[in-house]
């Protein structure tokens, strides 16, 4: 429902430039534009009037899961089910990172052997997920991904405070150690490209907090905050 709000929103605004035009010359643009602004405080009001913003409600999350799947499906397929919509939600995540929360079976490509004792790549790229959003809480509320450990972050904004770019400089170099313990060679396809993604992430975020530094050069992104 987001998305689609979204759309709808991108699909009504569209022709605005053009009927102000067309208005323009005929009351003149001061007219124009407060004729405009008008029908907005109009719709917004009636937007009002029809009910409160559910701030709360997650259009996903993964503990506890919000998805009331029907009774009818086996316990099987809800749990594929649920990793489905679990997947949907990390491909619109910050970095787009397509993390996939597997069912693991017998197969030799689904489980790890007994020899290898290495760190859960699931669970690495389900954190780096879920911790790039958390601090970035405006993408995550676009995301709907509502809430972090506790924190509430549809009340919150990005930190471009030194502590705040300090956090995200340790975040990406926690994250670029905790690749360098995996042995790339004992994933999948898929997950291997898993890595790649997130790896290349990290590298561009740390070139931009290191050496870029768009938050000190860039004004746009306050504003677009």
């Amino acid at each position: 429902m987001p998305g689609l709000a979204y759309q709808l929103g991108i699909l009504i605004a569209a022709p605005t430039n053009t009927v102000e035009f067309h208005v323009e010359e005929h009351v003149g643009y001061q007219w124009a534009l407060a004729g405009f602004e008008i029908v907005t405080i109009a719709v917004l009001i009636v937007t009002l009037l029809l009910g409160k913003e559910r701030k709360g409600a997650a259009s996903i999350s993964l503990r506890p899961f919000p998805f009331r799947l029907e009774s009818h499906f086996s316990a099987e397929d809800r749990a594929f089910r649920e990793k489905d919509l679990v997947k949907a939600y990390v491909a619109t995540a910050q970095y787009d990172v397509s993390c996939t929360h597997r069912v693991h079976h017998s197969d030799s490509g689904c489980k790890m052997t007994p020899e290898k004792q290495m760190p859960d790549f699931s669970k690495l790229t389900e954190d780096f997920v879920y911790g790039s959003l958390a601090l970035s809480p405006v993408s995550a509320t676009q995301a709907g991904y509502h809430e972090h450990q506790g924190v509430k972050l549809d009340e919150k904004l990005d930190d471009f405070s030194p502590s705040g770019i300090e956090a995200a400089r340790k975040f990406d170099a926690g994250f670029h150690d905790r690749l360098a313990a995996i042995d790339q060679q004992a994933l999948s396809a898929e997950e291997r490209a898993d890595y790649q993604i997130i790896e290349n992430a990290i590298e561009l975020s740390l070139l931009d907090l290191q050496q870029i530094q768009s938050y000190r050069h860039n004004p746009t992104i306050y504003v677009e905050l």
